[in-house]
């Protein structure tokens, strides 16, 4: 007698990274996104068993969480990590409030994700498990991610694009278009990780208690399109500096270069959620140059800019 194979359920959406525009693309500014080559899969499979559902997900080949649920009521009926199962029965739960016919029977699920990156690099791994999460349930991304993590939903369209975007929110509606961005000089601009993840919810909480200039908005916005066009690394850099010092002026802190690094001989630009995560370096002097820096300085993750991003 000839099994049937469980019915299978695949999808995998990409990591994000904001090379300008972040915070005040929440107020409507034109923001520079580039999906990654690093992303998230997931995988779901039917058994034939008692209802439940066995949960595991991994982050760069290391177990992350295991978890039982109920089914279909989600409720946790084992795990090793309590806190992150709370977080995924959660999103089970509003993708469930957003279409309601997603889980509603009793079955028995095996289901996998899995991170090719460590999960505390903040590229993405809550966005591409959102994003997976939404496919999945056959409901709205952006309105799953109002509903958990608030936030702009940059890193929502950036998963599901192959291309870097330039995105912006218009009346809290979400618009972006696909743009070309594959510098000449992209060899010289280096992504370089912090050694910290920072708390992207806390720092836009913060920064919505601050004022923000009127012009700044227009003005970071001219430096995201100028970013996609500019014809020398000389005229990146200039965008990246002037972005960063407009950013310190709303954020009241010194720059990234100005508080750490201040004999580096270039360029850098902090990205996304200021404090943690990944910054972007560009120098004009040798390719040994930028990672010979920052290794002496005890920051030993980085990549060119052209081997961890889609173009």
């Amino acid at each position: 007698m000839t099994m049937t194979p469980p019915e299978m359920f695949t999808t995998y959406s990409n990591g994000k990274l904001l090379l300008s525009g972040e915070y005040l693309v929440l107020k409507g500014a034109w923001a520079l996104a580039i999906p990654l080559r690093f992303g998230q899969s997931l995988q779901v499979s039917n058994q034939n068993g008692s209802p439940s559902i066995h949960w595991k997900s991994i982050s760069n080949g290391h177990k992350w969480v295991r978890a039982n649920f109920s089914s279909p009521g989600l409720d946790i009926l084992e795990t090793d990590n309590p806190s992150l199962a709370n977080q995924i029965r959660n999103i089970l739960l509003e993708a469930k409030n957003l279409q309601p016919t997603f889980l509603r029977m009793p079955q028995e699920l095996r289901v996998e994700t899995s991170l090719n990156f460590p999960h505390d690099w903040g590229i993405g791994s809550g966005s591409s498990f959102l994003v997976n999460i939404a496919r999945w349930a056959g409901c709205d991304p952006f309105e799953l991610n109002q509903r958990i993590f608030s936030g702009s939903g940059y890193d929502i369209a950036a998963a599901s694009s192959d291309h870097p975007i330039l995105y912006r929110l218009n009346n809290s509606v979400p618009v972006w278009k696909t743009v070309t961005f594959n510098p000449s000089y992209i060899g010289q601009l280096w992504l370089v990780y912090r050694n910290k993840k920072q708390n992207t919810l806390q720092s836009i909480r913060n920064f919505e208690k601050m004022p923000v200039p009127g012009n700044a908005i227009h003005a970071i916005s001219a430096i995201s399109l100028q970013m996609t066009q500019a014809p020398t690394l000389d005229e990146f850099m200039t965008l990246m500096d002037i972005h960063e010092h407009q950013m310190a002026e709303i954020l009241q802190t010194d720059t990234l270069h100005q508080a750490l690094f201040p004999d580096f001989r270039g360029s850098i630009k902090s990205l996304g959620a200021w404090g943690g995560d990944f910054f972007l370096a560009a120098s004009k002097e040798n390719e040994g140059y930028v990672p010979g820096y920052f290794n002496t300085k005890g920051y030993e993750t980085y990549f060119q800019m052209n081997d961890m991003i889609l173009i």
